[in-house]
């Protein structure tokens, strides 16, 4: 059906996809190649984690620096035990409120997008200000908030 769908899409003039299923919502390396390849067409694959319950509990535990070191090198190596290399970072999730494991995820992200230079996209929460809350946090750990993309704005301000 993606296939299809992005047949499509090329056929009326698209040419790239981002697919942002990163850590916990089951990413799909192999799959993304052979749809991309079939469809003709790119398709960005993010890396990163989701919201925390989303996440393997083994990540509860772990460091800003391990979940850094993990971007970084899904971004320049591979992601999800592949040579497939991630085009984007997200999409990072938080809820309202964030979470210690969420704020730990996301700073890790604005480090990895410091060393990468890729982009980096957000799942913020539902509350009217946390996509604010997001950027001031962003900002506050010297990340190129032009390189970062809110997803759900619509959902989420009126």
């Amino acid at each position: 059906m993606a296939v299809t769908e992005l047949k499509k899409m090329r056929k009326d003039g698209g040419r790239s996809i981002v697919e942002l299923s990163c850590g916990g919502l089951m990413p799909d390396p192999h799959g993304l190649v052979h749809v991309a390849r079939e469809a003709d067409v790119h398709v960005i694959m993010g890396c990163g984690h989701y919201v925390d319950e989303y996440q393997n509990p083994e990540n509860a535990d772990r460091t800003i620096d391990s979940f850094t070191e993990e971007m970084v090198s899904q971004v320049f190596d591979g992601a999800w035990g592949t040579e497939i290399r991630a085009g984007i970072i997200g999409e990072i999730g938080c809820q309202t409120p964030w979470t210690p494991l969420e704020r730990r995820v996301m700073k890790a992200a604005a480090l990895a997008q410091d060393v990468t230079g890729a982009s980096l996209n957000v799942h913020p929460g539902r509350r009217p200000d946390q996509p604010q809350e997001v950027v001031d946090f962003l900002t506050d750990e010297g990340t190129d908030v032009s390189r970062v993309v809110m997803s759900y704005i619509d959902r989420t301000i009126f």
